[in-house]
């Protein structure tokens, strides 16, 4: 099987990094509960990062953007300092992420059942290469084999982010299973590329009433379930 994994929040918990910083400068006064907040910095980055690519902002003003967009939804005028020291803690614990336990026992299936693996993420090269690093992406994914939208030129859910890993891969759209966990980014760029879509639904986001994936999971057991159902189809 050709089995192409999303890294952000498919591999890991996206939302760590983010929690803990939360947790240090705004819990006293905001409170701990920031999953709707992650939600929309999740949006807030994808729209941050298009209009970065498009050369409409700089690089070093993106982070700020992001956050600063993020906590304006809850009333916070978030100023530069607060934001640099925000990120400065992020960056932080964006070091010292980890591939929960239920995720390795997936990755350590499929590499060891053979299954031909690859990882299609957005980014750009430096901040996603910190994540693969610490993550230790490189003991299931050959190198060649990890595409990020810096250098592939499309950002998801751009059909030319999937394309290109077709044409690297020299493999069919019907060929590839794709894993995913944001229905607009990777489940919908992924069907209108051909491919077939396994959306990680482990947020348990609600599901659309014309929802498009092949098959919908909820947990990384039910994952590893339906990829060694597949091995037999």
């Amino acid at each position: 099987m050709n089995i192409i994994f999303d890294l952000d929040d498919t591999l890991y918990d996206l939302s760590w990094p983010f929690r803990q910083s939360h947790k240090e400068l705004f819990a006293e006064t905001l409170g701990e509960d920031c999953e709707e907040l992650f939600r929309m910095s999740r949006i807030y980055s994808d729209e941050v990062l298009a209009l970065e690519k498009e050369g409409k902002i700089l690089s070093k003003d993106a982070f700020f953007l992001r956050i600063h967009r993020t906590y304006m939804d809850v009333g916070l005028d978030m100023d530069r300092e607060t934001a640099d020291c925000f990120e400065a803690k992020y960056r932080y614990y964006q070091k010292h992420i980890v591939v929960p336990d239920e995720i390795k026992k997936v990755l350590d299936y499929c590499k060891g059942a053979g299954h031909n693996l690859a990882l299609l993420t957005n980014g750009n090269v430096k901040g996603q290469g910190v994540k693969i690093k610490a993550l230790n992406m490189l003991y299931w994914f050959e190198e060649e084999n990890i595409f990020v939208s810096e250098v592939t030129g499309y950002h998801k859910p751009a059909l030319g982010a999937f394309h290109y890993v077709e044409e690297q891969l020299q493999l069919q759209p019907q060929q590839i299973w794709y894993v995913g966990d944001t229905y607009e980014v990777d489940v919908l760029g992924g069907k209108r590329a051909g491919w077939n879509v396994i959306w990680f639904n482990h947020r348990n986001r609600p599901v659309p009433e014309q929802n498009v994936a092949d098959i919908v999971v909820n947990t990384a057991e039910e994952l590893l379930g339906i990829i060694m159902k597949l091995e037999i189809l």
